[in-house]
């Protein structure tokens, strides 16, 4: 086969396109390995958040349809009906009340209106979320109720 020759010495349509494709079984080649050989990444800071969205997004939806339909009181009670101690999953997933079908992975819930996202020592405040039925607010940190109190 003869090759023609361009005047400014550049490569053919047909060159470039099986050097981006080449690229392209690369990139999948390399995606591919790294998630059959080394499982789903660990839950990242951007999934918290969006989790965290989620749910006050949930309890905003639940006022503002708690205002249209004049339900007392206007934010729920509490965000699910699970226990203390119970970890996220098919079986039990957590937020029911503010979230369909609940999120069924990444949280604990670590007292009545406490969670706890992520695997963390349950005394470390970093990832203790708190909701306050009262405002709706779902707030980062515990609740000022459970710190001990102390007489002077």
């Amino acid at each position: 086969m003869h090759r023609i020759k361009h005047p400014n010495g550049g490569y053919s349509l047909i060159e470039l396109a099986i050097l981006c494709l080449v690229l392209v079984i690369v990139c999948i080649f390399v995606f591919v390995n790294r998630t059959l050989f080394f499982g789903a990444p660990a839950p990242t800071q951007n999934e918290e958040e969006f989790a965290v969205a989620l749910v006050r997004l949930g309890i905003q939806s639940y006022a503002v349809e708690s205002r249209s339909t004049g339900r007392v009181p206007e934010y729920p009670i509490r965000l699910d009906n699970a226990d203390s101690g119970v970890e996220a999953s098919e079986t039990t997933p957590l937020f029911t009340e503010v979230v369909p079908e609940g999120l069924r992975s990444g949280w604990r819930k670590v007292g009545a209106n406490e969670y706890v996202y992520g695997d963390v020592v349950e005394d470390q405040e970093g990832n203790t979320y708190h909701y306050d039925p009262l405002s709706g607010a779902f707030t980062r940190g515990r609740s000022r109720e459970s710190e001990p109190v102390y007489s002077t």
